[in-house]
């Protein structure tokens, strides 16, 4: 019986955090759904007692932990308090979500990380169809989900899309390597296609980067199963570029946005007096005080973290990156998830959320 009732309190929980996941395209309002079920997930899962942390994942909660006591220091040095208010609440929500994902998948096992990406790729690939059919006008109402000229949908802006689709177009590649069905390989396509519809620069060479990391990531004698990989990369670049130069406007804009902003000089400008700023006081000045000490926001999260939450605070989060991408490589050079272990995946996953929120 005990058995049984667990079973369905954990089946309650996970469900929670599946419907967080599943909404979490739908942000344009605060508190947006994905936020009230990660909420309700996290209070059932504290009051059952269901998460758990390894040895190794306690070093990324320490780190958490740390960042969240500097961003409260440099807060009694604020000088916009109406500023500073929003900004600390979302960085602590957003540390509390990395302490329930990591938790949880320590609790669960495998398996509530493998829910949580399988999710997270099919609302991504959802979200990457209705991108490209509003970009090209094919529903009604397009007009209501872009900014700019460019698509942003349920999110409050471009810059948030094209990073939120990085995940999903990773794990399509690996899906397609580990089935060899190209539904995935099409289904990778069409999530790049949404990426790079975004036209957010900072979101193209995150999908670049991310996917020449994953094709050097086998051992010597697994990568020339990737030639195949590499292949059909070509293929998809080639038709992609064909696509661009027959479509006028598609060309005009992708033209322009790869070219230097009249607004690029002013954010580069911006990250060097937040630097400058921030080594003057090693404390912070506080959460979002860049936006009032700055002339425009520096537009990088290093920058923002160093002005704000000053030496300690930047360092944290800096250790927080490299532990999880120590971690994630220990899973590869293993070759196993049992390895690795689940808090380490966790950890890694995790962070593309609290990494996105400090932007």
């Amino acid at each position: 019986m005990l058995k049984i009732q667990k079973y369905k309190s954990d089946l309650v929980t996970m469900g929670l955090l599946m419907l967080s996941i599943a909404t979490s395209a739908f942000v344009s309002v605060e508190p947006a759904p994905t936020d009230i079920f990660f909420i309700l997930f996290l209070a059932l899962a504290i009051v059952l007692n269901q998460l758990y942390f390894s040895k190794s994942a306690m070093f990324g909660l320490f780190l958490v932990v740390l960042f969240l006591l500097m961003n409260f220091i440099s807060f009694f040095f604020v000088t916009s308090i109406s500023m500073s208010i929003p900004y600390i609440v979302i960085t602590i929500y957003m540390a509390v979500m990395w302490i329930g994902v990591v938790g949880f998948g320590g609790y669960c096992g495998v398996s509530s990380l493998k829910n949580i990406s399988s999710i997270y790729y099919f609302v991504g690939l959802i979200t990457a169809v209705v991108a490209i059919a509003v970009y090209f006008r094919i529903i009604p109402y397009y007009e209501e989900f872009f900014l700019f000229e460019r698509v942003k949908l349920f999110f409050k802006d471009p810059n948030v899309l094209g990073p939120f689709l990085i995940f999903p177009a990773l794990y399509a590649i690996s899906k397609y390597e580990e089935q060899k069905k190209m539904i995935y390989m099409f289904s990778f396509f069409i999530i790049t296609s949404g990426v790079i519809l975004s036209f957010s620069r900072a979101a193209w060479l995150n999908l670049a980067v991310a996917i020449l990391v994953y094709l050097f990531l086998p051992k010597f004698k697994e990568k020339r199963g990737r030639l195949k990989v590499v292949a059909v990369f070509i293929f998809l670049l080639i038709a992609g570029l064909a696509l661009i130069t027959t479509n006028t406007k598609l060309q005009t804009q992708f033209t322009e946005r790869l070219g230097i902003q009249h607004y690029d000089a002013e954010r580069f400008n911006s990250q060097k007096d937040a630097s400058l700023i921030g080594f003057t006081d090693p404390l912070g000045n506080g959460p979002g005080q860049s936006e009032v000490l700055l002339d425009i926001a520096p537009h990088n999260l290093f920058a923002r973290l160093l002005i704000e939450n000053g030496l300690l605070g930047v360092t944290s989060f800096i250790l927080l990156i490299v532990s999880a991408i120590v971690m994630a490589f220990k899973g590869v050079i293993n070759g196993s998830v049992s390895n690795v272990g689940v808090n380490e995946i966790g950890f890694s996953i995790s962070f593309t959320f609290f990494n996105s929120a400090q932007m």
